[in-house]
């Protein structure tokens, strides 16, 4: 049986009316005789490019599967410029012709991704699944979201797949009651499974970023499908094509365009605004109070630190305008004891160890180890700050995880009159560039 009419008969096998599949069969059926010559082009265009890259691999000593990929594509015809999409951090692009656009509502579950930083380019009605993104293409801006939830970085084993635990198959079996998502081809050899099959460098508007590509398959029908990835750290900025669709080449990354380091400028209440450090994760929202208006409150973090190994609600930038937090929920004031502390009870250290069992393990005490002294969470450091015309408050306490010891200095430069501050947790060299940035209106 030809590859093609193997597509064709595992869509039939899989084409049946599931209570949780709206799409009738003759529905998937239609969308194999449509992507039949498109799948034979693709799956040859593949093969050609795979024994390409084996033999720069075994020539010149080259990881096996590294190419440039997306420089250069020009959509087909002209793009309809109506339809372009605008993203965080001054990033666009038009969905491909007859796509739609969907989104999380205001945010996420965890109010991190407003709509200019997620959304979904879903395929027409008769070449949807039932699945993530209708089987279409994710978009992520400002926050990209990697494997089961991990910051995502290049070529990161399992970087497609942001959920957790068992997902399900885009395609389901007659009687199938969970077929499974399992990394790697059908019939792979069991190790690095997760691993890209394929990785390389894309480059967009004199931006270097990274290409992937990744194989996963369903447990029950073995059906194969290879999701791929084009990411801009310095955004951060990623185009997640789940399952091969051609239209993403053929015609979105042609359209990205991508803004000045300005169009990455984030406004905030009181009329303050500024540029947060380039590859930065943005999320909004404390974890323990849910979706905050993003001109409120903004946590900037490092582009690999994983948030969730730490149970302090903000362990990289804080900004705050409008309400500034200081010591366990209390008003901030200036040079205020421990008034980096805005947690109420016990939180975890934001450095710790790697096999710590608990993200509230080795909790954070003021002051260095060994100042148990009343004044322990006194500044060790104060003085003034002005900004725009504008008098404020610097201070600079010191503090500890709990049998860890690892010492940290959290940071703060305040405005009373907005009220506004923008607090480092631990003593970030990138909070002194993002100082210069801030102006106010």
């Amino acid at each position: 049986m030809s590859e093609t009419n193997e597509f064709t008969a595992r869509l039939r096998a899989a084409a049946t009316d599931m209570p949780d599949n709206p799409y009738r069969a003759e529905q998937v059926l239609e969308l194999a005789e449509r992507r039949r010559h498109r799948h034979r082009r693709t799956v040859l265009v593949a093969a050609a490019a795979a024994t390409v890259v084996a033999v720069v691999a075994l020539v010149f000593g080259l990881g096996a599967g590294t190419q440039r990929h997306g420089e250069g594509t020009v959509p087909a015809g002209r793009p309809d410029e109506s339809r372009r999409v605008q993203f965080f951090g001054g990033m666009s692009l038009i969905p491909p012709a007859g796509w739609t656009v969907e989104y999380a509502g205001t945010g996420a579950e965890d109010g991190s991704s407003p709509r200019d930083m997620w959304a979904c380019l879903v395929p027409p009605p008769a070449e949807r699944q039932n699945w993530t993104c209708g089987g279409g293409i994710l978009v992520e801006a400002g926050r990209v979201v990697g494997h089961e939830g991990q910051p995502f970085q290049a070529h990161q084993d399992g970087g497609w797949y942001v959920g957790t635990g068992v997902s399900s198959c885009p395609t389901a079996p007659d009687g199938a009651l969970v077929n499974a998502v399992v990394p790697g081809a059908a019939g792979a050899e069991v190790n690095s499974l997760a691993a890209p099959v394929e990785q390389g460098a894309w480059n967009v508007a004199g931006h270097a970023g990274a290409y992937d590509r990744w194989a996963a398959h369903c447990a029950d029908d073995g059906f194969t499908f290879y999701p791929r990835s084009w990411y801009l750290p310095e955004i951060p900025f990623r185009v997640l094509d789940y399952l091969g669709h051609p239209e993403t080449t053929e015609e979105l990354l042609g359209t990205i365009r991508i803004g000045s380091a300005e169009s990455r400028r984030m406004s905030f209440y009181g009329g303050v605004s500024l540029i947060p450090p380039a590859g930065w994760q943005v999320t909004f929202g404390p974890r323990d109070s849910g979706t905050t208006a993003r001109d409120r409150w903004v946590c900037l973090l490092p582009a690999a630190f994983n948030p969730m190994t730490t149970s302090v609600s903000c362990p990289g930038i804080l900004i705050e305008a409008g309400t500034v937090t200081g010591f366990e929920g209390q008003p901030f004031q200036a040079h205020q004891n421990a008034g980096w502390l805005a947690d109420r009870g016990q939180r975890g250290c934001p450095n710790p160890p790697p096999d710590s069992f608990s993200t509230s393990a080795y909790p954070v005490t003021p002051g260095a180890p060994g100042d148990d002294g009343p004044d322990a969470g006194a500044p060790i450091e104060q003085s003034d700050w002005n900004v725009a015309g504008r008098a404020g408050a610097y201070d600079r306490w010191a503090a500890h995880c709990a049998d860890h010891d690892f010492t940290f200095h959290p940071r703060s430069w305040y405005l009373p009159q907005i009220p506004f501050r923008v607090l480092d947790y631990v003593g970030y060299p990138e909070t002194a560039q993002l100082l210069t940035t801030i102006q106010i209106r």
